[in-house]
């Protein structure tokens, strides 16, 4: 209500590849780094606690409220965006939604136990069009691995292991970017 979206709505769950229960690493020193566990379990310790929470499918969460459409995905889940995307498969393909998704190098090894090369060539395969943004800002269609590998050694080398790409169908929307 505050932002003029009065049919925005909190839920309070994660979402996953798959419904069900998981546990959530909470950390009250750092927000930004609350992930779901892989199923290894963490203890609680000096500011951290483990919740228990519900997880669904973005399929499923957005067809039980109704969704006819979904053109823009933003996903930062810690480590948890292949997930996320396992998730919501026929939506991304039904609808054709252009996904910005969270590039961070650390949450995809400590957290999702992942070789981000392998996360970048997966991400090739699912979506015809891989975009990161130059240091200039503006968006670099990565077109073929040679460039996938230029975007990791940016990322890794010059940007604090973090970057953002638009995961996307057609490139319709680079016309539009000012």
């Amino acid at each position: 209500a505050a932002n003029g979206l009065p049919r925005a709505r909190v839920e309070e769950m994660a979402v996953g590849a798959r419904d069900g229960v998981a546990e959530f690493m909470a950390d009250a020193r750092n927000s930004a780094t609350g992930h779901l566990l892989g199923g290894e379990g963490a203890a609680a310790g000096a500011g951290r606690s483990v919740l228990r929470v519900p997880v669904q499918r973005l399929d499923r969460l957005l067809a039980d409220h109704g969704c006819e459409r979904l053109d823009v995905l933003k996903v930062d889940v810690e480590g948890g965006e292949d997930a996320v995307l396992a998730g919501a498969g026929d939506l991304l393909a039904r609808y054709r939604t252009l996904v910005h998704i969270e590039f961070n190098l650390w949450t995809i090894m400590a957290m999702a136990g992942a070789n981000p090369r392998r996360v970048l060539e997966n991400w090739a395969a699912a979506f015809p069009h891989i975009v990161a943004f130059g240091d200039d800002g503006n968006p670099a269609p990565l077109k073929d691995t040679e460039l996938l590998m230029w975007f990791l050694y940016v990322t890794t080398t010059k940007r604090g292991g973090m970057g953002d790409i638009v995961l996307c169908h057609d490139l319709g929307w680079l016309k539009r970017w000012k």
